[in-house]
Formats: structure tokens, sequence, C-alpha cells
């Protein structure tokens, strides 16, 4: 037998007491330090109203997820003490992040309702206008100045009509194109 014919009959055992003795030496001997949890609850409400918003998701960490109630209150229990975060969403809603106090602190989650601008383009004779463009544009601040950046286009339907959704609070402006 050649050396490399001896070394590949002995390689596949040598590998396997090697991954054995890696793992055994990973195994827990004895009860490691507990970590304790808590009780996280609290409410989501909508930022501009302070009414509850019900069925908006809530999940703490990576693991644990929920829908509020009609009064828009959540509760999880067996919280890792482990820093964490609140994330609520809704769709309809922009959400707010805020990081889980302590146990037997209640927290309130506020999630922003979006805005939707639509309407009806119509001509001198008052009859719908269709596939005309409709570009939104919104007044934001970069580096100090203030800029109009369009943010969202579209296209009026067979009934002149156009919409746009999820649009935050701001100040915005339409423009038409015209047809040739």
């Amino acid at each position: 037998m050649t050396t490399l014919n001896r070394m590949m009959r002995f390689l596949p055992p040598a590998v396997l007491m090697a991954a054995a003795t890696i793992c055994s030496s990973q195994v827990s001997t004895g009860p490691q330090g507990t970590s304790k949890s808590h009780t996280v609850s609290g409410q989501v409400v909508s930022s501009i109203t302070g009414e509850p918003i019900e069925r908006a998701r809530v999940q703490v960490g990576a693991q644990q997820a929920a829908l509020t109630d009609h009064d828009g209150h959540f509760e999880f229990e067996n919280v890792s003490a482990e820093p964490a975060y609140a994330f609520a969403s809704k769709p309809g809603y922009f959400a707010e992040d805020k990081a889980v106090p302590a146990q037997g602190e209640s927290i309130t989650l506020r999630l922003i309702p979006e805005a939707i601008l639509f309407g009806t383009i119509t001509d001198q004779n008052g009859q719908p206008i269709q596939d005309l463009p409709v570009q939104l544009t919104m007044l934001r601040v970069e580096n100090g100045v203030r800029r109009w950046r369009q943010v969202q286009g579209t296209s009026t339907n067979v009934e002149g009509q156009f919409r746009f959704a999820e649009l935050q609070a701001g100040q915005y402006s339409l423009a038409t194109g015209f047809r040739i």
C-alpha cells in the first residue's frame, strides 16, 4: 500500500474522532446562569389623535408578536431581560420604534397615519382627462436648503382620477403634463 492510500484509509476515522472531541467539549456540564424574564405591556395609539389602534401588530425582540385588542392594548410575558425593541405596525400607518422598558412599566407606541392625496382632472367642458401625467413634489430641507423634490408620479385613469398614497406629513405640490 502506498503512503497516500494509508492516509486516505485512516483519515475518516481521525476526522470523526476530532469532531466527537470538539462536540463533547461544547456540551454543558451544569446549569448556566438563569436569565430573568419580565412582562412587557402597553398600548398602540395614533400619533395625531391619541386614539387607540386595534389590530396593530406589535413585535418585541425577534421572536414575539401579537395583535392589539380593541383598546389598542398588548402584553407579552416571559420577555428576556436582554435589551430589546418594541415595534408596532399596521397598514395605513408609519411605524415608530421604541426601546422596551424594564418590567412594571407600560409603554405607548405611536403610529403615524399616512395621508392620501387624490383628485379628478377635467377639461374646460368638465370632461375627464385620461392618461394625463401627474407629478407630486414635496418641500424638503436638504443640507439646510429648502427644495421641491419629486416623490411620486402617476397618470389619470379613464375617469380623470389620480391617487397618491403612503404620504408623510409635509407640504406638497401637484403638477400636470400637457398633451401635444
